[in-house]
């Protein structure tokens, strides 16, 4: 009988011999897996296709080894030529995947009708994200219908402590919680505003007593964003409700009201799901961290 690894390789299209997953089971295959996913993972981050010497360069690595894994990942349909034959892009794959992945997420089934109500009532760009390892992902998004016309593609990663949608997840995962204590404070907060690792536990604290972490201008943009967590029948944390602005809302009469649309949107959406962890009664109103 044919092993699981086997049962893979012939799944995705590949020898067993094949350069890219030569020495599976040892530090060579898997460092191989590894540079697939970054040139996917940097693939993702540009709105244009990319060529080798800039995957090589982002990536460390030699444009040799990029063209060779890049050949296969061609064939696999995991990216394809941009259209002028230059540079590479996302392929069908990957998309088939994503899609398979979304309509598989029992969860995304109930966001739907919630995000429309909340984007329709503010006008404001309106996302659901899901934990993606140490940060967030974009798996739902509404664009806005206020003059700025923002949006926000799905798949597009959050990352932590930057987003406010991935702060969320921290605060609510007594995980995450656990596991900041660990981490290195220079990796970490290089190119934020927090000073140490206490100023970020503090934040996080606050977090779970408003419900609400709040960004804004952080890249000096112009854009913030509010976000707040969903639970489910287990009352674990399974994503975060956010809504994406200009920074000017922030110092308006105006936030409070958002702030308070997102929460009742985010509680009934966990209500929905069988969620009871949502608290009764006023909560703050956050200031943007």
């Amino acid at each position: 009988m044919p092993d699981k690894s086997t049962k893979i390789v012939s799944q995705v299209g590949l020898p067993e011999t094949h350069p890219m997953l030569r020495g599976k089971g040892s530090g060579a295959g898997l460092e191989s897996l590894i540079l697939a996913s970054q040139i996917i993972d940097t693939l993702a981050r540009y709105k244009k296709p990319v060529g080798v010497s800039t995957l090589a360069l982002e990536l460390n690595t030699s444009k040799a080894r990029v063209s060779r894994f890049l050949s296969t990942m061609l064939d696999l349909g995991w990216v394809v030529r941009g259209e002028s034959g230059r540079g590479y892009s996302l392929g069908w794959q990957l998309m088939r995947f994503g899609q398979a992945a979304t309509a598989n997420n029992p969860v995304l089934e109930h966001v739907s009708p919630y995000l429309v109500e909340l984007r329709n009532s503010t006008g404001k760009a309106t996302i659901f994200a899901t934990p993606a390892d140490n940060n967030a992902i974009v798996t739902f998004s509404l664009r806005g219908t206020d003059a700025s016309g923002i949006y926000v593609r799905p798949g597009a990663p959050l990352y932590f402590p930057r987003s406010s949608a991935a702060r969320v997840m921290w605060a609510f995962r007594n995980s995450y919680m656990d596991r900041l204590k660990r981490l290195s404070s220079l990796d970490l907060l290089k190119g934020t505003h927090y000073a140490s690792i206490e100023q970020l536990e503090a934040s996080l604290v606050r977090t779970r007593e408003s419900y609400v972490a709040a960004t804004f201008n952080t890249k000096n943009d112009n854009l913030g964003a509010i976000s707040t967590p969903v639970f489910d029948k287990s009352n674990e944390l399974v994503g975060a409700v956010g809504l994406v602005m200009t920074s000017e809302i922030f110092r308006t009469p105006r936030y409070p009201a958002l702030v308070e649309e997102l929460r009742n949107c985010a509680r009934d959406l966990s209500r929905q799901m069988g969620a009871t962890r949502w608290p009764s009664g006023k909560l703050p109103v956050p200031e943007s961290d």
